[in-house]
C-alpha cells in the first residue's frame, strides 16, 4: 500500500471513531435526560376492584408513552421488559439507547376512571 492509501484508510477511521464517539455521547445525553423519568399509562380494569387489566401493556405502549411524555422518541426494541405488564402498578423499566448506555425509568400503570 503507498503513503496515499495508507493515509486516506486513516482519515476513514479517525471520521468513523469521531461518529461513533459523538453517537455515544448522544446516548449518555439521552440517557441523564431520561433516567429516573415516571410515565403513567392507563389501562381498562377487568374487574371493578381487581389490578388485573385488560389486554396488557408492551414495549410498543411504552415507547409510545416516552414521546407523548418525555418528548424522547425510543423504539420498542429499546425497552426491556421481562414480561408484558397485565396488572395496575408501577414498574421499574430499562431502557437500553444502545449497546453500552441504559437508563430506568418507572412506568405507573393507572385505571381508567372512564371506563373502570
Amino acid at each position: 500500500a503507498d503513503e496515499a492509501s495508507v493515509k486516506m484508510i486513516e482519515n476513514k477511521r479517525a471520521a468513523a471513531k469521531a461518529e461513533a464517539d459523538k453517537v455515544l455521547a448522544e446516548a449518555h445525553a439521552h440517557a441523564e435526560a431520561l433516567d429516573g423519568a415516571e410515565l403513567t399509562l392507563t389501562a381498562k380494569r377487568k374487574e371493578e376492584e381487581g389490578p388485573e387489566i385488560f389486554g396488557i401493556i408492551t414495549a410498543r405502549h411504552i415507547a409510545e408513552a416516552l414521546v407523548t411524555q418525555a418528548k424522547l422518541a425510543i423504539t420498542p426494541k429499546g425497552i426491556v421488559l421481562q414480561k408484558p405488564i397485565t396488572e395496575l402498578g408501577s414498574y421499574d423499566v430499562t431502557v437500553r439507547l444502545n449497546a453500552e448506555v441504559e437508563a430506568k425509568i418507572r412506568v405507573t400503570v393507572v385505571a381508567d376512571e372512564k371506563g373502570a
